[in-house]
């Protein structure tokens, strides 16, 4: 049998730097990488065939998504009062945007007459490098619904940026992005996870990833009875299948509900 790409790579044991929680994308990329090489040898006639041929590639462990209920997350909304995170906590709560969705809004992005907000880059790290592109696919392009009391604080924060240029002068920096320190210097993606990790600690709640909150945002919506097909536009998925299976759980729970209440309506409550 032909050995798993974990043990070609790093035969035992590993190197002492090694962590195998986190190498799951370093692998799969030595392993794509190498088998390329191996099949253009063979098409080449340098090797008979491929000694990559019949490996299975690595799969990735998924992780569950922490989701607070209504009293965490109204803890974690406390917590961020007052800090830097608290339009950012509220963005995404509200909209449920993707990271780099999030740090790749700027200022004319919004559409201030009809409370709307356009999503139309990210702002991402890689290879330790900040990167500035289209969202993926055409439906990550997409136009959203603001609530109106975000409208206002999103108007105080243009404001108070505003009056810190003003007061700091050259020493502040410059830029349409919305979400910046008090320097006017945009927010580093890690940044953000870090800050997080900060208010959970502060609020004595479960950790979670930054991704979560964008779960936690579509289970909201799902649990207070907005439209699955609305929730897959907000959110920017391409196709609602992927909305249905990732929210699969939540979409259950509301069944269930419906049942209640139309048992309700139709027999008063009392039993068959």
């Amino acid at each position: 049998s032909r050995p798993d790409w974990e043990s070609i790579f790093f035969p035992s044991p590993p190197p002492q730097n090694y962590i195998f929680s986190s190498a799951f994308s370093f692998i799969l990329s030595l392993a794509l990488t190498l088998k390329g090489a191996m099949d253009k040898a063979v098409k080449n006639r340098l090797i008979p065939s491929s000694p990559c041929d019949g490996v299975t590639l690595p799969k990735g462990q998924k992780k569950e998504a922490v989701i607070y209920d209504e009293a965490q997350t109204q803890r974690l909304i406390q917590a961020a009062k007052g800090t830097e995170m608290e339009l950012v906590i509220d963005i995404e709560l509200c909209l449920g945007l993707r990271r780099g969705e999030l740090l790749g809004l700027q200022w004319c992005d919004i559409d201030w007459e009809h409370s709307k907000l356009k999503v139309i880059r990210t702002r991402t790290l890689a290879d330790s490098k900040i990167v500035v592109k289209e969202p993926k696919t055409e439906s990550g392009t997409r136009t959203l619904d603001v609530p109106l009391p975000l409208m206002a604080k999103l108007k105080r924060h243009k404001v108070c940026c505003a009056e810190r240029q003003l007061a700091m002068g050259k020493a502040y920096t410059v830029s349409d992005y919305i979400i910046v320190h008090p320097d006017g210097k945009p927010i580093y993606p890690e940044y953000l996870t870090q800050m997080l990790a900060k208010l959970q600690k502060k609020a004595n709640l479960p950790k979670c990833r930054f991704h979560d909150l964008r779960h936690l945002c579509a289970t909201i919506m799902l649990m207070k009875g907005v439209n699955v097909k609305v929730v897959q536009k907000i959110l920017g998925h391409k196709d609602i299948t992927t909305t249905l299976n990732i929210y699969s759980h939540v979409l259950a729970s509301s069944a269930k509900d419906a049942a209640d209440k139309m048992g309700k309506f139709l027999y008063g409550g009392v039993g068959a």
